[in-house]
């Protein structure tokens, strides 16, 4: 994914919402992952930070999507990928976490509310999806 550019992957992933094609926009959200690499490295800025907002944002939606699609046809375990989305934003999470600059205004760890968000709409939903078939 390292190929396309910020515009182009935003255009894939507007696309594929108006569509609601979670599953077959799963390939380009392995920009998560390339993301957390890049954002680690950025050792002494926090600038990505409102992209990091977007990209796991655009994961927890894509995953939700793709395993309502999965579900719908039977296939895989249920909330198998939000549990897979939920080890990427911990994965940013750890990198915010881990930013020990103690100036508060350009430390990473602003970003860790937003994740911290994200990953309670995946709990919550799983939760109430383990509550609902016992």
């Amino acid at each position: 994914m390292a190929h396309i550019t910020m515009n182009q992957y935003l255009q894939q992933v507007d696309e594929a919402l108006q569509q609601g094609r979670g599953k077959k926009a799963a390939p380009a959200l392995s920009c998560c992952k390339l993301f957390t690499k890049i954002f680690q490295s950025l050792k002494e800025e926090n600038w990505a930070l409102p992209i990091m907002y977007t990209v796991c944002l655009d994961l927890r939606v894509f995953a939700s999507q793709a395993d309502t699609q999965l579900s719908k046809k039977s296939k895989g375990k249920p909330g198998e990928t939000l549990e897979k989305a939920a080890e990427y934003l911990m994965g940013c999470f750890r990198v915010c976490a881990s930013d020990n600059r103690s100036s508060l205004e350009n430390s990473k760890r602003q970003g860790m509310l937003n994740l911290v968000n994200q990953l309670f709409k995946i709990y919550f939903k799983e939760q109430l999806r383990t509550v609902a078939t016992v």
